[in-house]
């Protein structure tokens, strides 16, 4: 069946990212339909929000934490979602790791 006129279609691009004490979830919107953005240019916008916060708490063995600095200087173009998965898993785990006895 045909989608439905005026319906956005596609999946909004949200990442979280594990402060010391919280999350912060960096929302985005969908990537067709009305008020759509490409993914690029979401997860752009969600590095440099992430690099900006100022609870941040940058671990230096932290591969995401680097990866994410990289993305939000435009150092690197971000990637796929898949590579955000791994970033928030990585930063999570080494987050918990520096912080348990």
């Amino acid at each position: 069946a045909a989608p439905t006129p005026g319906i956005a279609w596609g999946y909004p691009i949200t990442v979280k990212y594990t402060l010391p004490d919280d999350f912060l979830v960096c929302r985005g919107v969908r990537t067709t339909g009305l008020g759509a953005e490409e993914l690029t240019p979401q997860l752009l916008k969600h590095a440099k929000s992430i690099t900006a916060e100022p609870t941040r708490n940058i671990l230096a063995h932290c591969w995401a934490d680097k990866e994410i600095n990289n993305i939000g200087a435009e150092l690197t173009l971000p990637k796929g979602l898949e590579h955000w998965a791994r970033i928030g898993v990585n930063r999570h785990i080494e987050l918990v790791r520096s912080t348990q006895p």
